[in-house]
């Protein structure tokens, strides 16, 4: 009997026999990569426009080569194809490279949340013993909230003012 497939948030099937890890790349492994990705296109592109000193010539070199692999390149004759085309080669190498490193950088994340949620748990520890120290001997179940007893107040006077309307609407 075939088990009835699990879904995620996001809709995603989950499934035990798949390949990759789904919960790492819905979750937010490869996004930082794919930012940092187009970043880096973006900053190529920027950089071989303007003519910088160092990266301008390599990816002129880089777009000859591209250019020399893949023929049906010349198809595109417009002014800024050589950049664009270099640039997206870079993105799209590093992409390819860095995402080699992705359960690494997952890893990383995990970890980093992970002491972010220790600390927050240490920071609520010494609130609560702080709080206990400066109530004294009340203990959590005597005290009781003020803010409660205005609520329980307010609702008592409007329930009364609700009454002396209806009662007044009544009589006329």
């Amino acid at each position: 009997m075939a088990r009835r497939p699990r879904y995620r948030s996001s809709g995603a099937v989950v499934t035990s026999d798949s390949r990759f890890n789904v919960q790492f790349f819905t979750n937010g492994g490869v996004t930082p990569i794919t930012i940092a990705t187009i970043l880096l296109g973006a900053g190529a592109y920027v950089a071989a426009v303007n003519h910088w000193p160092v990266v301008s010539p390599i990816m002129y070199w880089v777009a000859l080569q591209a250019y020399q692999r893949v023929p049906a390149l010349e198809r595109y004759n417009f002014a800024q194809a050589p950049y664009v085309v270099s640039a997206l080669i870079v993105a799209g190498v590093f992409f390819c490279v860095a995402t080699s490193f992705a359960p690494l950088l997952a890893q990383a994340f995990t970890r980093a949340g992970i002491k972010n949620l220790e600390k927050q748990t240490a920071q609520l520890k010494q609130h609560r013993a702080k709080l206990k120290k400066s109530a004294g001997t009340m203990t959590s179940s005597s005290w009781v909230n003020p803010y409660r007893k205005k609520m329980h107040m307010n609702i008592r006077a409007l329930g009364i003012a609700i009454s002396a309307l209806l009662h007044n609407y009544n009589k006329g």
